[in-house]
Parts: structure tokens; sequence; C-alpha cells
């Protein structure tokens, strides 16, 4: 028989990812003369991060576990917990990805150059609920990691943002 927590870990997999897809479609722009680097950041979500924000480890590219996932064909064989994982921070990682694009339904609160433990982020952007960091690429922000609650430096502006999002074709 299956391990439980795998089972779990599958069937939240199956709906963060039909979640996430939403999310591959659309550029997210967040706005703000009170930024300081810069005045406009485009945030971009890719089939290649998903893996990440999961905490999960895997054989897979990113490619195929993001697409064996949306379609369902992920097995308990195909991922296991990294050496530094442990269940507790899987299952917060997992919750916050299951909703994750409601992040981005009304205001947002948004820190730039975050820094968290080793993780270095250009902005991150929390609901409260969780803290979504950006790291940079070419033209646009993809996501670099998700954390459960706000985890935003109190000591360094927080700007409140509402996002524009544009559907790409």
């Amino acid at each position: 028989m299956k391990n439980e927590f795998k089972i779990k870990v599958r069937e939240s997999l199956l709906s963060s990812a039909k979640d996430y897809f939403s999310l591959l479609t659309k550029l997210i722009i967040l706005d703000s003369e009170q930024f300081e680097v810069q005045k406009r950041y485009i945030l971009k979500f890719s089939k290649t991060n998903f893996l990440h924000l999961t905490g999960l480890s895997t054989t897979l590219t990113p490619f195929e576990f993001f697409d064996k996932c949306l379609d369902s064909t992920i097995s308990c064989d195909d991922f296991y917990l990294g050496k530094q994982r442990d269940k507790s921070t899987i299952r917060k990682k997992l919750a916050n990805l299951v909703n994750l694009s409601e992040i981005f339904n009304g205001e947002l609160l948004v820190q730039e150059d975050f820094i968290k433990n080793m993780i270095n982020c250009k902005i991150a952007t929390s609901d409260n609920k969780r803290t979504l960091g950006f790291a940079d690429g070419r033209y646009c922000l993809y996501p670099k990691t998700l954390l459960d609650k706000n985890h935003l430096d109190l000591n360094k502006p927080i700007i409140k943002v509402k996002p524009i999002i544009i559907i790409e074709n």
C-alpha cells in the first residue's frame, strides 16, 4: 500500500497544477511610484517553476513533472522528499500552491530586494496568507519561492499594489 502522505501530496499536486495552469497565460504587472529600484515589475509563470514551488524532488524534468500533474498521470513513485525537506514544509507549500492564483485577486503587499534566510528575490508579494518571491528573468520575474504566511521584512518598505492582469494569447 502506498504511503498515505504521498497519496495526499499527489492529490494536492493535481489540484495545484490546475490552478497554476491558469497563471501560465497571464502577465501580472505591479506598478507603483513608491517602488525604489524600478517603477514596474512584470511577473510571469512558467511550467518549469512549478516543481520548485512544491519543494519536492523528482527524476522527471520540470516540464514532465508539471505535465504529469496537470494530466493526472503523476504517480507516487514520480516524486520524493529532498534531503532537506520535511513533511511539514511540503504540506505548507502545497496548501499554499493549491489556490495560488488567489493571491492576485486583490491588493498585494510588495517588497523589493526580499531576503529570507538563504533566499534572495528581486521582489516578494504577500496576501498575508503566503509569501511568493520572484527572481529576475530576461524580460520579467519568475516565481522562486513560496512560503507560508507573511514573511516580508517589517524593517524595509512594504508597498500596497493592485495587480494588473493581462491575458496573453
